[in-house]
């Protein structure tokens, strides 16, 4: 399975406008970069997410990702500032951004990044964000 389109923004160098991952297609919910892939990942996005802090910049995704419940609980533990989706995924990611307590999210994330394969982060986020 595969999901499209994370769009992350990172203002570092004012001749470079923005670092863009859009279009690549991979599984967000894999936790590192394989040896023979260059595919985003959660540890991938997380280091730009912190390069981008670091340097006092936004950060956003849009596409799939953004849409994901999965997806969008890492995001927010992440410190994404904002997440562009479907107009149909809107209330639900609403609701799940309204629910969260960010202290529990970066728990998750922390524990989400000791863990060995997409399967059982996917399985995890699906205990947390079902309840």
């Amino acid at each position: 399975m595969t999901e499209f389109g994370p769009l992350m923004h990172c203002r570092r160098v004012p001749r470079i406008p923005y670092l863009s991952l859009a279009g690549l297609a991979f599984w967000p919910l894999h936790l590192r970069v394989g040896e023979k892939s260059l595919l985003p990942t959660i540890s991938t996005i997380l280091e730009v997410v912190s390069i981008c802090k670091a340097n006092n910049k936004s950060v956003s995704i849009c596409g799939e990702a953004a849409s994901s419940p999965k997806c969008a609980y890492l995001f927010l533990a992440m410190g994404i500032d904002q997440l562009s989706m479907n107009a149909a995924s809107v209330p639900i990611i609403k609701d799940l951004v309204r629910s969260v307590r960010l202290t529990d999210a970066k728990k998750a994330l922390d524990r989400v990044l000791r863990m060995e394969d997409a399967e059982e982060i996917s399985a995890f986020l699906e205990e947390i964000v079902a309840a």
